[in-house]
């Protein structure tokens, strides 16, 4: 039998012990009797309305234990007694306790950290959020509490947010994920969480989700200029030589897609060069030759369509590419409208400056299949263009038409 039994009579002596009892408290059976059951209780430790008590044993070692009593009647159906039975829940009691002084270390640092940390259940509703939440989110806990995180979530990251969750669940495993989420005030904050699955069983299923979240936005918006300035000409804030290349190689991908159901479709790169700029740039100064590059790439810009684009190469040179052309004819009449976008002064301080172009223009596939080759040819025909009239485009040589035209 595990269970300790205790006979008591009904002035609390001890007038029975089993050898379990005896062995809990460590003492012989014959030392326990006659003795006051209540002496060996700590009514210090006991809790009110609790069932469990401590026990003091010889040699001064915890002991909890549940009791459980019972009257214990003689033959006329008067109490002479209790019978009382004792559980060890020692083991128990210290988990507990553990538990609790775990989960108290816990709630200090939830409560104190800047990050927010939170509790889900495994659908994403929100059962604790720390006080870090109104810094991150501009909610208190208390208006976390049963809502739904997946509301605050930005509409675009919803889907990842969703797959990556039940990826955890299912799993079992911490992982972490970047998203943004929605503040009080409506703006979005990116976060960067790690989630960690809970379960209160080994092999039992994931009960609640604890997730630590913190705000990253800064490390967002350098990321975003780092990607940016790969990008994008530093001075006139186009594009650069590397995205539109990587725009060339969709608009390709998206025109041999047409070619293939017997449609027409071309693509045009267009080489930009401006004249006598090396002379003009050497009487303006660094900063002058700067906002001048700046007017000239918007007036390139606003003589495109949307679809088009126009990226600085280098120095005084350009690159614009046109996809979805029904015929390679149609890139000179834009030739020709860049031409005409320079034909006002520009402004520059105290000057008015007037700017002038000279283009090539290459067609693929008829002049090229690869970006190199087509900006290459494209090159070869702006310099043809300028020799035999600045202030004019010209077509490949691989083209029929390869006379210079003027705006």
């Amino acid at each position: 039998m595990n269970e300790g039994v205790m006979l008591v009579n009904r002035e609390g002596v001890i007038q029975f012990v089993n050898q379990r009892m005896a062995q809990m408290l460590g003492y012989l059976a014959t030392e326990l009797v006659g003795k006051a059951a209540n002496s060996f209780v700590d009514s210090t430790a006991r809790r009110e309305g609790e069932r469990a008590i401590q026990l003091r044993t010889l040699r001064g070692r915890d002991l909890w234990v549940e009791v459980s009593e019972a009257q214990q009647l003689d033959a006329k159906g008067s109490v002479i007694g209790t019978i009382r039975v004792h559980t060890d829940i020692t083991e128990k009691r210290r988990a507990e306790v553990a538990l609790r002084e775990s989960e108290a270390r816990y709630r200090l640092l939830a409560e104190h950290a800047t990050d927010m940390i939170s509790r889900h259940t495994p659908d994403g509703r929100f059962l604790y959020a720390s006080p870090a939440s109104r810094g991150l989110l501009g909610y208190g806990p208390e208006e976390l509490v049963g809502t739904k995180s997946a509301e605050m979530i930005h509409p675009d990251d919803r889907p990842p947010l969703d797959r990556f969750r039940s990826t955890v669940l299912t799993s079992a495993t911490a992982a972490s994920l970047t998203y943004r989420m929605r503040r009080k005030d409506g703006t979005y904050v990116w976060v960067e969480t790690t989630w960690r699955p809970i379960r209160h069983q080994v092999s039992g299923p994931v009960t609640e989700l604890v997730a630590v979240s913190r705000d990253i936005s800064e490390r967002k918006r350098a990321e975003q200029q780092i990607e940016y300035q790969a990008y994008h000409d530093v001075v006139t804030g186009l594009p650069n030589r590397t995205l539109v290349q990587d725009r060339f190689a969709v608009a390709q991908a998206h025109a041999k897609r047409l070619h293939t159901r017997g449609l027409p479709s071309f693509l045009a790169v267009l080489f930009i060069d401006l004249d006598r700029f090396e002379s003009l740039s050497a009487t303006l100064g660094h900063n002058r030759v700067d906002w001048l590059l700046q007017v000239i790439g918007q007036r390139f810009r606003e003589a495109l369509r949307a679809e088009d684009t126009v990226a600085r190469q280098g120095n005084e040179q350009f690159i614009v590419l046109l996809p979805h052309l029904d015929d390679g004819q149609q890139a000179g009449i834009v030739a020709a409208k860049i031409l005409a976008a320079l034909d006002g002064p520009v402004r520059v301080g105290n000057e008015d400056l007037y700017v002038t172009a000279s283009i090539g223009i290459s067609i693929c596939p008829n002049d090229g299949e690869s970006f190199d080759d087509l900006v290459r040819n494209a090159d070869l025909a702006m310099y043809r263009a300028r020799q035999s009239s600045p202030n004019s485009y010209q077509f490949s040589s691989l083209v029929d038409d390869v006379g210079a035209h003027r705006s």
